[in-house]
């Protein structure tokens, strides 16, 4: 009989709202009204979409610390009224050695271990958050990360956290990657070291043209950065990186000067639909300060973040056309990778996963 490779083993629920915690096993600008965004945005109706976050996870694979990611989410789930959950996960491995009754105490350890871990993670978690606001769940699967993906389509969380580890110091590492290409959901890497939670954020956008898919995309990346900070203040920034395509054929082709009044009507209209989107959203006076840095985002996104200290940056993925779903989208991994701080990684309407539940032989 076929079925799902992923199966709760231990949830305990604790309140309608709730955030998930995973352990795995295996540069020019335009200021605006400075200040904070507090909750509902000013000028918005007040409606759930930009409410706090009650329903987060948090992922910690087996090797990386938990603190900060657990710092993070507990101080989101206090601001958005929401409920912590701590999770853990067990993968099968099919090594032969772990078939003789040697290796199948050795498993047993481990997953004592991962068990003892959430136990504890959950105890530090309730220290920090009023009665009632604590749940936790084990998952069991092939693979861990594959589970929370798995886990995260059925349950549709608000955003799933995860601490930035890895061997390289200015990229994520294979199980925060897999996360930030298949993950459904909303996924914010904590980077170490900084503040236990932000006070400056950049939300990286492409307003597009209103009604269109960059549109709507740069709309819930600036609704994530928002709710984030729930009922508590944030500096939120807003940039739009511009290019002027072809720009050196255009130079060789037409001369300095009617390259260079193509370049400002470039960022007129790269002005104009930044704008055009905070308006829309009614935020003008949520923001702190909007942003034009011009050049490739990859590299002008990473400097203007790293001019202003952000804390955390938020940033839409609109995936590849043809592998819906399989990879982020090349210019979203080419500013993760080359940050050493916070990121959050927004998908657009309608992304689907492609992880599937492997199916279990008959």
């Amino acid at each position: 009989m076929a079925g799902p490779a992923v199966r709760c083993i231990h949830n305990f629920e604790v309140s309608r709202r709730y955030f998930l915690i995973f352990f795995e096993s295996s540069r020019p600008y335009i200021m605006g009204t400075v200040g904070g965004a507090v909750g509902t945005a000013p000028g918005t109706d007040g409606g759930d979409d930009m409410k706090g976050l009650g329903n987060v996870w948090v992922f910690v694979e087996a090797r990386a610390p938990a603190s900060e990611a657990l710092a993070a989410a507990a101080e989101a789930t206090l601001r958005g009224d929401g409920t912590l959950t701590v999770i853990g996960a067990v993968g099968r491995s099919e090594d032969q050695v772990f078939r003789t009754s040697f290796g199948r105490k050795v498993l047993r350890m481990v997953r004592e271990d991962r068990e003892s871990r959430l136990r504890s993670l959950e105890d530090l978690a309730r220290s920090s958050l009023p009665p009632g606001r604590v749940r936790s769940t084990m998952l069991d699967g092939e693979v861990p990360w594959h589970s929370v993906v798995l886990h995260a389509i059925a349950h549709t969380p608000d955003l799933l956290v995860v601490p930035a580890r890895g061997d390289d110091p200015f990229g994520p590492d294979s199980v925060t990657q897999h996360l930030f290409r298949k993950c459904p959901v909303p996924v914010w890497s904590v980077y170490p070291g900084r503040v236990p939670f932000p006070r400056r954020v950049l939300a990286a956008v492409d307003p597009g043209v209103s009604g269109s898919v960059e549109r709507d995309l740069a709309r819930r990346v600036l609704e994530l950065a928002l709710r984030v900070a729930g009922s508590g203040p944030i500096e939120l920034h807003v940039a739009h990186a511009w290019t002027v395509p072809a720009e050196e054929l255009i130079r060789s082709k037409f001369g300095a000067k009617r390259t260079k009044a193509f370049r400002d009507r470039q960022r007129q209209l790269a002005r104009e639909q930044l704008e055009e989107l905070i308006a829309e959203a009614h935020l003008g006076s949520s923001i702190a300060g909007t942003h034009l840095p011009a050049g490739n985002p990859a590299s002008a996104i990473p400097a203007l973040a790293e001019e202003l200290d952000a804390d955390l940056v938020v940033l839409g993925s609109s995936g590849h056309k043809g592998l819906a779903g399989i990879l982020i989208g090349s210019t979203a991994e080419a500013i993760v990778t080359r940050m050493a701080r916070s990121v959050a990684v927004v998908k657009p309407t309608g992304y689907v996963s492609p992880v599937r539940p492997v199916e279990a032989a008959a």
